[in-house]
C-alpha cells in the first residue's frame, strides 16, 4: 500500500540567516510504502529510505547524476557513507570528456 501527499519544505533558518539566493520552501511529492519512505522534490532531489538487513539505508539523488550517495545507519556503530557508485559515475563522465 501507498500513501502519497504533497508538501512544501520550508527552510529551518530564519530569512536573515538564509543565503538571499536560497529559496524560503520547496514543493516536493512524499510517499509512504510498506518498504521504503521517498520524497522527490520538484526541483529534481531525492531522498529514498529503506530498511535493509537491520540496517536503516538512505539513498540521495539529484538531477546532475543518476548514481546515488547512499548512507547506512546501523542501530549501534558507525554510520557508513557509500559513495562509490556516485564516484564511478563522476570519475566516468571525467574520462568521457575529451581534455582539449
Amino acid at each position: 500500500m501507498t500513501t502519497e501527499a504533497r508538501l512544501r519544505l520550508e527552510d529551518h533558518q530564519p530569512d536573515e540567516a538564509r543565503d538571499s539566493r536560497a529559496p524560503a520552501s520547496i514543493d516536493a511529492k512524499l510517499s509512504l510504502k510498506d518498504d521504503a519512505v521517498e520524497l522527490h522534490t520538484d526541483d529534481g532531489r531525492s531522498v529514498w529510505i529503506e530498511l535493509e538487513n537491520d540496517h536503516v539505508r538512505v539513498h540521495t539523488y539529484n538531477r546532475s547524476h543518476e548514481a546515488p550517495m547512499n548512507l547506512t545507519i546501523p542501530v549501534e556503530g558507525e554510520i557508513e557513507v557509500d559513495d562509490h557508485d556516485y564516484n564511478q559515475e563522476l570519475s566516468s563522465d571525467r574520462h568521457d570528456t575529451p581534455l582539449w
